[in-house]
């Protein structure tokens, strides 16, 4: 039996990330989709803390007037841990901050950080929200 072209397609999520005042920017990556996005509102890292630290997270966009956005999270497929939570803005990343620093959203904030993107592996590490 021969499947039609679109019956074969891999869906494939692309990030690519400027330089901005939130992070540096990094080259195009390709994920493989294994599940829809969705927004996140906040997330655990390990990086700062060996115990875990629950941070706030936002989408950001280039925008001057309206910077942020909603992030989002895609379950993807990753070649070095198999399957894994792409956490995901706008053209300039994610905002992070510590859930009990949270102040308004600002760039010039040293509780606040930014990345291009994370990927996770635990999804007990993610608290999907609404907008």
């Amino acid at each position: 039996m021969i499947l039609p072209v679109w019956a074969v397609m891999i869906r494939a999520v692309y990030i690519e990330v400027e330089d901005s005042p939130n992070c540096t920017g990094r080259d195009p990556m390709r994920y493989r989709e294994l599940g829809p996005a969705e927004v996140v509102t906040r997330l655990r890292l390990f990086d700062r803390r060996e115990d875990g630290e629950w941070c706030l997270v936002t989408g950001v966009r280039n925008s001057a007037d309206a910077p942020w956005e909603p992030a989002r999270v895609r379950k993807v497929e990753d070649s070095g841990v198999g399957v894994a939570y792409l956490v995901y803005g706008g053209t300039w990343g994610i905002r992070l901050c510590p859930v009990e620093r949270a102040q308004a959203w600002d760039f010039a904030d040293p509780n606040q950080w930014g990345e291009a993107y994370l990927l996770l592996t635990d999804p007990h590490d993610l608290v999907i929200g609404d907008l």
